[in-house]
């Protein structure tokens, strides 16, 4: 007995079966494992203490740091992207899964790369936001440093102008204090004038009104204090794994296998290609292609040890920068923080040598270049350690940024922001 099916029957039956067939065709190099480039060691770092800013100890830092990444158009527009090519990637219905079926491995490929190079922007706006916060924070201590300074300098003028009246000084002396309290009114201004462009630069980033930020901000500077050690760790950089994803995206596209990977991955660096060619260094240089004649041959590719010996490369040369970023920032903090401790006592000798001269110049036994002197090296001195921690807190920044603690797991999946309808790159 022969089963009649209706023509729209015929036609579902028609694409499952070809469906199938080409699951099983597809079968060995969907399921085999992605290409690698390079053998990599898993993350060091567990997610849940991820992104670092999550304990770093300053809840003001982090809670900007959140905003500016919530509100960030490049990142939202990203986020729109990669939940509309999500949504493309997995569409309902029997043909949409062929078709996907047929796809599968390069669009997963490319989707992933777009996700860390979507973890790889936050990590760096990241930088950037708490960057602007230390400076904020460095110009606010410095400022009533600054403001601080202005009474005792006062007082010092009123006291050279009352003895050089009584004829106890001369006339220099009470030159000299209105020349020390007009440049003191001078940087108080340049400080406040300071403050004013690092808090209007920090509310741009943070997506905030400079006002509001002031508020949250407070009047006194409370610079964050790290605790960063150096390393070197590159397991979690997201522009890594972007890299090597879009490199083997383009090895698989070109029916490059694992074999040839590995063999120009073990291969002393600078070996050529299997099958290169030895040529003098003069005959080496390209000529410019022919144009192909009508009917004629196009020009053969490079070929699949070439091209894996082409991606190895860029992959190595990435991960030297990568390590050279790490290794700038591991130098740089671990010198600043050898300087804390000498700046630190610097300022007390200082506190305790301006204490003294002001003492002395008021009981007649100093003069007052002495104490100008003594004024000028105490301001230096808090100013240098404020500096120097503001410095030390960039640096445990720039570390955990270049070592790519700035996302984690659950930032490559990001959820469009509520009302995104059309998203246009700025």
């Amino acid at each position: 007995m022969t089963t009649t099916f209706p023509p729209m029957e015929r036609a579902r039956l028609a694409v499952l079966t070809l469906a199938l067939a080409c699951a099983g065709c597809m079968s060995g190099p969907v399921s085999g494992p992605p290409l690698r480039l390079v053998s990599e060691t898993a993350p060091s770092t567990p997610d849940d203490v991820l992104p670092w800013w999550k304990d770093a100890g300053d809840p003001l830092l982090a809670q900007l740091i959140e905003q500016g990444l919530a509100h960030d158009p490049v990142l939202i527009c990203q986020a729109f992207d990669l939940s509309k090519s999500d949504e493309k990637a997995h569409p309902p219905g029997l043909r949409h899964r062929l078709s996907r079926l047929i796809a599968q491995g390069e669009d997963e490929t490319a989707h992933r790369a777009r996700a860390y190079g979507y973890a790889d922007a936050r990590n760096a706006l990241a930088e950037r936001i708490a960057l602007a916060y230390v400076e904020a924070r460095r110009w606010q201590e410095r400022l009533a440093v600054r403001v601080k300074a202005t009474d005792p300098l006062r007082d010092n003028g009123e006291i050279a102008h009352f003895r050089k009246e009584a004829g106890l000084v001369p006339a220099m002396d009470g030159d000299m204090a209105d020349v020390m309290t007009g440049l003191d009114s001078a940087s108080v201004e340049a400080a406040r004038n300071r403050l004013n462009d690092s808090v209007a630069a920090l509310a741009k980033l943070a997506h905030m009104l400079p006002e509001d930020l002031r508020k949250q901000l407070g009047n006194e500077g409370h610079l964050p204090t790290f605790t960063a050690k150096p390393a070197n760790d590159r397991s979690h950089r997201a522009d890594l794994r972007a890299l090597e994803l879009k490199l083997t995206g383009e090895l698989t596209r070109h029916k490059v296998d694992q074999n040839a990977i590995d063999a120009v991955a073990h291969a002393p660096e600078g070996t050529p290609p299997e099958g290169t060619p030895t040529a003098p260094l003069a005959a080496a240089t390209p000529k410019p292609a022919d144009p192909v004649k009508p009917g004629g041959k196009k020009p053969v590719g490079p070929t699949a040890d070439a091209r894996a010996q082409d991606a190895v490369g860029a992959w190595r040369a990435a991960q030297i920068r990568a390590d050279a970023e790490i290794s700038e920032a591991s130098a740089a903090l671990g010198t600043i923080t050898l300087r804390l401790a000498p700046l630190a006592r610097a300022e007390a000798t200082a506190t305790r040598t301006v204490t003294d001269a002001r003492l002395a110049y008021r009981g007649g036994t100093e003069t007052f270049s002495m104490l100008y002197v003594a004024e000028a090296a105490v301001l230096a001195a808090q100013e240098g350690q404020i500096d120097a921690r503001a410095a030390a807190a960039a640096a445990a920044i720039r570390l955990w940024s270049a070592q790519g603690l700035g996302w984690h797991d659950a930032d490559l999946a990001p959820a469009p922001t509520d009302g995104v309808t059309v998203c246009g790159q700025p």
